[in-house]
């Protein structure tokens, strides 16, 4: 699925027979001098040709070659090809990395507030505030007509699991 100009998409389908057969009338030109009239010049001239005109047809459709190719995949039933087709194709396009987060430019600016964002997201004072809620909420269940509701952790570990 790389685009450069020894991969093309669509070679073994529309290019790799004329190819084979461009390089066999050049071989048969060469071996009989070099001619340059007479029906193995032709046959070399012809054969070129279309070995020319299939390859400028895959370079001209390489989006439809790849979106053929990932279709292929799906028809033959083979999805972890087909996310592999589709993640090289959209990744291609994606830029290496933003220029703007939130109004803030520059990669160290980036990279400080992101380690201030998980600083404050990880701090012991910020993870106790969070457990002080969650146990206030569980007491208040608790007083609730749902007292009857328990459940333990391996309980909670199987469900999220499973999610």
């Amino acid at each position: 699925m790389k685009d450069n100009q020894y991969n093309i998409p669509g070679w073994n389908t529309y290019v790799r027979e004329a190819h084979d057969a461009a390089r066999e009338c050049y071989l048969i030109w060469i071996d009989y001098g070099k001619p340059h009239s007479g029906i193995w010049f032709d046959n070399m001239c012809r054969s070129r040709a279309k070995f020319k005109l299939a390859l400028r047809y895959c370079r001209q459709h390489v989006e439809v070659m790849k979106a053929d190719a990932c279709a292929n995949s799906v028809f033959d039933k083979d999805t972890n090809r087909f996310w592999h087709d589709v993640y090289k194709i959209s990744n291609v396009k994606a830029t290496q990395a933003a220029n703007v987060v939130d109004g803030i430019v520059g990669d160290t600016d980036i990279t400080a507030m992101w380690q201030q964002h998980f600083e404050k997201l990880y701090s012991e004072k910020f993870t106790q505030t969070r457990k002080d809620e969650f146990l206030m909420k569980l007491q208040s269940l608790k007083n609730a007509d749902c007292a009857s509701v328990m459940f333990s952790v391996s309980e909670v570990t199987n469900a999220l699991s499973q999610l």
